[in-house]
């Protein structure tokens, strides 16, 4: 009686056990699956299942890897690492393998195989615990190509810096000249951060607010939000006292061994490419001949100014017509009446500040925006100036009797955009050709009626 109570008890024990076991296996994120001596499924969690690319344990319950794995590679390193976990008698820890590729990106698990014994201590097959580590295997060869700045600089590279962010320290540096600049040695991270600070030169950029800014907290929140990569390209005061314009790159990551927030920060010279760009930019806006803004640009900063001005602002809208141009032309030739145009286009832009906007519309008719004029009297003023200027320059040919005709039109009392200034001020030029020509006109709602 006492073998038989023995017997139900253990398979009361043996169902408790099993009940629990399942639902162990139904349950848990782990990736677990059990194998038996022949290396045939027995067990396995859905996590581990899906990482295969399988839906239910069901569907790989009862098959060995040849016939889980579309890969016989896999199947192949899989197979032979549990023949060497049964041979060796000694379980497997922590071991790093490649798992089924997704969307053809390769992943990686790191695995632990124990080895299954009876009572009687014969292996009865084995349980493996895996765990998906793509993540940390992707940031840790991040990591390790992050670090190669620190190891050889391209040429265009002032410094290169690992900045442990959590510890606030400057782990290593590495600096070279570069077209004969060279950055000062940093002793620690607020030097560095007070030498990037107050050498920005324009106070008002995106650079100096973001060093102004510059700290673990908002460079955590940086990262949180998904953003690895911070570039800024500004001008810098060199230690030679040199204004050069310079790229900081900051790559943002953790560092794999103990989970700092960390940063590469590069620092590029891009001076020339810069000056290179500018003056490909200036060429495209000004007018081939004279050097002043062309027509586009002159719609497209006038738009800006007018447009999208600020509340309050009052300015000005010149239109200039030579009177009688065409006659130096035939009298001269074009290149003599080129030659005007370019002293006229230096006479008209001496008279005006350089926060005004001088342009030439083609032939011989210029455009100018004023900034800025609070009162008629001022703007009155500066147009007898520039008459004045010009009747200098056309004073070269006094018989042709070249003078010009000027029509002003007033932001904001005679239009609130570019266009609207624009007709006002082609209105009051017209009158001062009717008029008899020589001579400035003011826009006014009368002479619109």
């Amino acid at each position: 009686m006492k073998n038989i109570e023995e017997i139900l008890k253990n398979q009361a024990e043996a169902r408790l056990l099993l009940t629990a076991f399942q639902q162990v296996l139904d349950t848990t994120p782990a990736m677990l699956f059990i194998k038996d001596i022949n290396l045939v499924y027995q067990a396995a969690t859905v996590p581990f299942v899906e990482v295969l690319g399988r839906k239910v344990p069901e569907d790989i319950i009862g098959r060995t890897d040849f016939e889980v794995f579309q890969s016989r590679d896999l199947a192949n390193r899989y197979h032979a690492d549990d023949l060497r976990l049964l041979e060796s008698g000694e379980n497997i820890i922590d071991m790093i393998e490649p798992l089924p590729e997704k969307n053809g990106e390769p992943r990686y698990a790191t695995t632990s195989k124990y080895i299954l014994r009876d009572e009687a201590g014969n292996q009865i097959g084995l349980l493996g615990v895996s765990r998906d580590i793509t993540e940390d295997v992707i940031a840790k060869q991040q990591y390790q190509k992050e670090l190669e700045y620190l190891f050889c600089l391209p040429e265009d590279t002032y410094l290169a810096a690992f900045l442990d962010l959590k510890d606030w320290r400057i782990v290593n540096e590495l600096r070279q000249d570069v077209s004969g600049r060279r950055f000062e040695v940093h002793e620690n991270m607020d030097t560095l951060l007070k030498r990037a600070r107050d050498n920005v030169a324009d106070y008002r950029g995106s650079a100096r607010s973001f060093y102004l800014e510059f700290s673990l907290e908002t460079l955590r929140g940086i990262y949180e939000s998904g953003q690895r990569d911070i570039v800024m390209e500004y001008l810098r005061r060199m230690p030679n006292d040199e204004i050069c314009w310079v790229r900081d790159e900051y790559k943002l990551l953790r560092n794999p061994m103990d989970g700092h927030l960390c940063a590469i920060l590069i620092v590029r010279n891009i001076h020339e490419k810069k000056l290179e760009e500018q003056e490909l930019i200036r060429r495209a806006e000004r007018d081939g001949l004279t050097g002043l803004l062309n027509r586009a640009s002159m719609r497209t900063y006038g738009e800006a100014i007018l447009d999208h001005g600020e509340e309050g602002s009052a300015h000005a809208l010149f239109l200039i017509d030579m009177d009688n141009f065409k006659q130096v032309n035939d009298t001269y030739g074009h290149q003599e009446g080129d030659r005007f145009l370019c002293r006229l286009a230096d006479a008209i832009r001496g008279c005006f500040r350089s926060s005004d906007l001088v342009g030439r519309l083609g032939g011989d008719e210029y455009v100018i925006i004023m900034k800025d004029t609070p009162t008629q009297a001022i703007i009155a003023h500066k147009a007898e100036e520039l008459r004045q200027a010009i009747m200098e320059v056309s004073a070269q040919y006094p018989e042709q009797q070249v003078t010009c005709s000027i029509g002003i039109g007033r932001y904001p009392q005679d239009g609130r955009t570019r266009g609207e200034l624009y007709r006002c001020a082609d209105e009051a030029l017209y009158q001062a050709k009717a008029a008899g020509k020589n001579r400035i006109c003011f826009f006014s709602e009368e002479q619109e009626a």
